[in-house]
């Protein structure tokens, strides 16, 4: 967690209360430490995501997420997916499932590794921010970024398939 980065949002007037408004990633940091741009879709502000070594907290460990995603963990996954989609609609490609497999996979296993592919920042971005406003452990980021990889899996109906990115787009349509 990242107090300076919590102050940073609230006293620009970002809702950090999930109940209320899911902040997200408005443009992303370009590299570990860089600066990004949060919003709440009301108040946007500049900050600065440090890398995920200096956030992870803790040895929770986390649920299987063999069903999906649980309720203490539905805003990780949606501020990762969102920024996904955002991502996807900024620089306006479409990986395939299997694309987005190894983003994910990358972001777990190296998430302060330079960029393959300039969507990472957008979900390394994203990922942060989350670490910076909740307790996190290693172990739980590396259980949803495991689990994310899995979905774009799943979701593959074929080499060069991009179902994922359609799933995500329908399914997030209706959550926002």
């Amino acid at each position: 967690m990242d107090q300076d980065l919590l102050s940073s949002l609230v006293g620009a007037g970002v809702s950090v209360d999930f109940t209320q408004a899911l902040p997200w990633i408005a443009s992303p940091a370009p590299a570990p430490g860089g600066a990004a741009r949060v919003t709440d879709g009301t108040e946007t502000a500049d900050v600065r995501l440090r890398p995920a070594h200096e956030l992870f907290t803790g040895k929770r460990t986390p649920p299987s997420f063999e069903l999906g995603p649980t309720p203490h963990y539905q805003a990780f996954f949606m501020m990762v997916e969102l920024a996904a989609i955002d991502g996807c609609a900024a620089l306006g490609i479409v990986p395939t499932d299997a694309e987005f497999e190894e983003l994910y996979t990358q972001l777990r296993l190296q998430p302060d590794s330079p960029a393959r592919n300039p969507l990472f920042n957008w979900l390394r971005s994203a990922a942060m921010l989350y670490l910076s406003l909740v307790n996190t452990s290693q172990a739980e980021f590396e259980g949803v970024m495991g689990r994310l990889a899995a979905s774009a899996r799943k979701w593959a109906a074929r080499a060069g398939s991009r179902r994922y990115h359609d799933v995500l787009s329908h399914s997030l349509s209706y959550a926002v």
